[in-house]
């Protein structure tokens, strides 16, 4: 254990200046007293000597007066890890890896994927993350022993099933898929990728665990497998599939885990992951090999929900990790609200039924629109669960402010781009949306589309008051300012728009049309942010998807006010678009960019 780099690394993380000296016994358990400026720590792990110093160094800056201070913990699960997405078009750069492992090591985590679909290179697959910015060898190595100085374990996390549509979409691999994003299984060229990727893995990473994915894959035998052999019994062939790949990473030292949701969702008649009734046939149960099974969980509120969850999986009698979600996949800002209601009652279930493995994962679905570095606060109700084995709000909600630098009341002003506490994304609908075209889920169904526009701005409005008077002048708070006032500025539009057009209220829709270069110059103040925190953080690849985006929505701004002054000067006698009745939404699920438009996402 290299105790000075440590210390090093935790006064790095706090900003403390003054001289500190640490001692260290070893002992099972973390015990922290500190006097003045020296701290004695007993501990056996890398990781708990992080958090010791870190908590101790926290202390002290909020406590000055205290001439001393201890504390005595216990970790209650094995492995607190963390998994970040670098699929979804943002690659981390290696040194933002880097600030990243240091605040993961600081709360006492011991664990990290980093969630790699095609986003490293392997030399006989030229298009495998071909313009992606994907990782070299060497990068991945760097980051793996600056990890390790720190006691976080680098798990390789692959796919080897489904989520392979970036690497498919090529002519090149035109000939290994079944469906445009999963492989063809029995395929001999569709293992030697497997083989290929599993190979790469392992002249990388130390470590003895790799995570295979296999997830969300229930179209599996449905598309040119179905065309080459017709029917098959779908379990036999993902139990056939995984047993080949769980051999595959035997012969290079592995042990896999994977993701648990294909065999509930081949024993649902919806295909639904938690399905209450889904029957997993015991032939598909005999037939596991030895894996860990993960279960993920993002989306419910209810301790029961996530108690008769763990005891399903309990049925297939393989190790357990249960992966919990820090919501930044929602669109530009954390879901702190969905966050706090669903994984306060998940990791509560986890203690009790003593789960020893669990993950916060931080996905960047649709682009990967949210830094992930607004979200590190809630890394803190993880690590407090696991080393406190109690979820205290006031205390993980203190750790929270320590770790990421910003206060409890700035992340709540943040939350308040999301109307409530579940997946509600009318922030980012706004954000991305047309001024005349009203594609989003209104929180409050019940009332008009203006009723729930002036609602939420002045929700919004309330949480921008809070932002400005306790942010401090760092960029992510700069940026997630200017989000919030770009979302209300459009829903204030929205609300008003339709009224004046409705009673042909000249004077109010000259005085719209007038606020529109504001709100798309507004709107191109927000990519530049964006793209700070970009540029600092991510490769570059990707951020040409955001920069489109940011550029369409600008762009169409413009066309808006320019159909508006051609009805005011009478070169039009209407507006179509707002002539039309208002429906609901009527579509399923969270909402994407391409859900801002009516063409579905197929013709686009």
């Amino acid at each position: 254990m290299h105790l000075e780099h440590i210390l090093e690394t935790m006064l790095r993380v706090t900003g403390e200046c003054r001289p500190w000296t640490v001692t260290l016994q070893e002992g099972e358990d973390l015990l922290v007293r500190r006097t003045g400026t020296h701290i004695d720590l007993r501990c056996h792990t890398p990781s708990a000597a992080c958090r010791g110093i870190y908590m101790a160094l926290c202390h002290a800056r909020d406590n000055p007066m205290e001439a001393s201070w201890s504390c005595e913990e216990h970790r209650h699960f094995r492995d607190l890890g963390l998994l970040v997405d670098v699929s979804r078009g943002a690659v981390l750069k290696k040194e933002a890896v880097f600030r990243l492992v240091d605040h993961m090591a600081a709360l006492g985590m011991n664990l990290l994927m980093i969630y790699t679909e095609d986003t490293y290179t392997m030399d006989d697959y030229p298009y495998f993350g071909y313009l992606r910015g994907r990782y070299s060898h060497e990068e991945l190595r760097e980051i793996n022993a600056y990890a390790q100085e720190l006691g976080v374990e680098l798990v390789p996390c692959i796919q080897v099933l489904a989520h392979m549509g970036s690497f498919l979409q090529w002519n090149d691999s035109i000939h290994l898929r079944d469906q445009p994003t999963v492989l063809l299984c029995d395929d001999e060229k569709a293992y030697d990728l497997i083989e290929a990727e599993v190979r790469t893995m392992r002249e990388i990473f130390p470590s003895s665990r790799i995570h295979i994915g296999m997830d969300e894959a229930a179209s599996v035998g449905l598309g040119r497998y179905y065309q080459l052999h017709g029917p098959v019994d779908r379990f036999g062939l993902l139990s056939r599939h995984l047993n080949r790949v769980v051999r595959i990473c035997e012969k290079y030292g592995f042990r896999p885990m994977l993701w648990s949701d294909m065999f509930f969702r081949l024993g649902s008649a919806s295909t639904d992951y938690y399905d209450p009734d889904a029957e997993i046939p015991e032939r598909a149960i005999r037939a596991l090999p030895d894996v860990d099974l993960c279960y993920w969980d993002y989306e419910h509120d209810s301790r029961a929900h996530f108690d008769r969850m763990l005891e399903r999986h309990d049925r297939m009698d393989r190790p357990i990790v249960f992966a919990g979600g820090i919501h930044t996949w929602h669109g530009f800002l954390p879901n702190f609200r969905m966050t706090d209601a669903t994984m306060v009652p998940a990791l509560q279930a986890c203690l009790a039924h003593g789960t020893q493995s669990v993950l916060a994962t931080i996905w960047g679905d649709d682009g990967n629109e949210t830094d992930l570095f607004l979200a590190l606060s809630r890394l803190a109700l993880f690590s407090e669960a696991c080393w406190k084995g109690e979820i205290v709000a006031s205390h993980w909600k203190k750790v929270g402010e320590w770790i990421s630098g910003r206060p409890e009341p700035v992340h709540e002003a943040m939350a308040a781009f999301f109307p409530g506490p579940g997946d509600n994304r009318i922030g980012k609908a706004l954000v991305w949306g047309d001024l005349l075209y009203p594609f989003f889920f209104l929180p409050h169904p019940e009332k008009t589309l203006a009723e729930n526009l002036i609602t939420y701005a002045g929700q919004l409005g309330d949480a921008l008051q809070t932002i400005r008077k306790t942010a401090p002048q760092d960029p992510e708070s700069r940026y997630a300012e200017k989000i919030l006032l770009l979302t209300k500025k459009k829903a204030e539009y929205m609300a008003g728009i339709r009224t004046a057009y409705g009673v042909r209220d000249l004077p109010a829709l000259r005085s719209l049309a007038a606020q529109v270069p504001g709100i798309a110059g507004l709107e191109d103040e927000v990519r530049r942010l964006h793209k700070v925190l970009w540029t600092r953080d991510f490769k570059v690849q990707g951020w040409e998807l955001l920069c489109r985006r940011y550029g369409a929505t600008s762009a169409r701004l413009l066309d808006v006010k320019e159909e508006i002054d051609a009805f005011l000067e009478g070169e039009t006698s209407h507006i179509p678009v707002l002539d039309e009745k208002i429906l609901p939404p009527g579509r399923k699920g969270g909402m994407q960019f391409y859900q801002t438009f009516t063409v579905p996402s197929h013709y686009l």
